[in-house]
């Protein structure tokens, strides 16, 4: 995920910006005000197993980078994770376990992302209680593992 893709931002500004989300728990949580409900949820960026992006970027991490940018849109979005996965020491893991690294780093880096842009950066300045979570969704069990990776301001 590219930060500076417009259309992550702007739904990162409608969401923080203009809806006002704030940290509410992750139960549904709701008020009645004049007959109308309210939610508040965090911010959680969510990455899955058996991700076909992250697996094509450690495939792609075992050449040489290229010498310039690629050309197809697909490949420039996916550039950062093969930067990512050339950093992670993935050679001694088996596939299955280095695709499972590869995902949760991958959101990890994209949450510590999320903490530089304008958006956050401003409601954070305004006092929203704003919270980023990490988490990875395990598609053959069907459950959500929480990585710890909150950031919120204050921590």
């Amino acid at each position: 995920m590219h930060l500076d893709d417009d259309s992550v931002l702007s739904v990162v500004t409608y969401a923080v910006g203009l809806l006002k989300v704030k940290h509410g728990g992750f139960a549904l949580i709701s008020r009645v005000r004049m007959g109308l409900i309210s939610y508040l949820s965090p911010v959680v960026v969510v990455g899955h197993s058996h991700c076909g992006g992250a697996a094509a970027c450690l495939a792609a991490a075992g050449g040489p980078p290229p010498e310039e940018q690629p050309g197809v849109p697909l490949l420039r979005w996916l550039a950062p994770l093969t930067n990512l996965v050339r950093s992670l020491d993935t050679a001694s893991l088996e596939p299955a376990e280095a695709l499972s690294l590869v995902v949760k780093e991958n959101v990890k880096q994209q949450v510590q992302n999320l903490t530089k842009t304008d958006p956050i950066k401003e409601a954070w300045a305004r006092g929203d209680d704003v919270q980023i979570h990490g988490w990875v969704y395990n598609i053959p069990t069907g459950t959500l593992a929480d990585l710890g990776v909150t950031h919120a301001p204050g921590l």
